[in-house]
């Protein structure tokens, strides 16, 4: 069996969970998929090794982090922009995000934030921040830039507005026929990943895109907005 866990970066980051990450094992295993069609980490002897598969996803979640800092969709999340419809509007610049369900994608975005605040809250070796992995520190300056509209009562109220059901975790068949290709073909079904570029490589155009849709709408926001929650320190279940 192979766990998602063996691939994520660790340094400044705490995982609660000691096996599925995102509550279920088929969503790690979504996102274990997504990596490996995309050339990102191989589970296959004879590919990529561990120790770089690991780096390269350090770099590719990282990315994740860093298209979210988009200054487009970050004026917009501050306007008034519903924060869900935010993050998907990111993932839609990610060539391997858009290869994993919403659902699992709001959930893996959350587990990251989550697993960083907790080491903030319970500081661990290694201390010194430039020596922590490169998804830590993108989260970091993400959260100083959006400031409480990272909260998680967002994700509670999209789990209540039934977000993270099945029916919301499924890949649209344009990325499946487009992207995914056959994803028993390992890395070849994408182009090879770079992680040197994992933070850059933003589809400009996909983000176009993006803006002009809405998920589960506005209301969440202003839901939560109204409600004056702040966001606690750790990880929340």
């Amino acid at each position: 069996m192979i766990y998602l866990k063996a691939y994520m970066p660790l340094s400044g980051m705490v995982y609660l969970a000691q096996r599925d990450l995102l509550g279920r094992q088929y969503r790690d295993e979504k996102v274990i998929t997504a990596l490996a069609a995309a050339g990102i980490i191989s589970v296959k002897p004879g590919g990529i090794s561990q120790r770089q598969s690991k780096r390269n996803t350090d770099q590719a979640l990282a990315g994740v982090f860093a298209a979210a800092l988009n200054p487009v969709l970050v004026s917009r999340l501050k306007a008034g922009k519903d924060f869900i419809s935010y993050l998907l509007a990111a993932r839609k610049t990610i060539p391997w995000a858009k290869l994993i369900g919403e659902a699992t994608f709001i959930s893996l975005c959350r587990l990251l934030a989550n697993a960083r605040k907790a080491w903030h809250a319970s500081p661990r070796l290694p201390f010194a921040i430039d020596e922590h992995s490169a998804t830590a520190r993108a989260i970091d300056e993400l959260l100083e830039v959006v400031g409480k509209k990272w909260n998680d009562a967002y994700f509670s109220v999209y789990d209540l507005a039934g977000g993270f059901s099945d029916d919301n975790d499924e890949v649209g068949e344009e990325s499946e026929d487009e992207e995914m290709g056959d994803t028993t073909a390992g890395p070849s079904a994408m182009p090879s990943f770079n992680a040197d570029q994992a933070e850059t490589d933003i589809e400009m155009g996909d983000l176009a895109a993006a803006l002009e849709e809405d998920t589960l709408a506005d209301e969440i926001t202003e839901g939560v907005d109204k409600m004056d929650i702040d966001d606690q320190e750790g990880y929340i279940e």
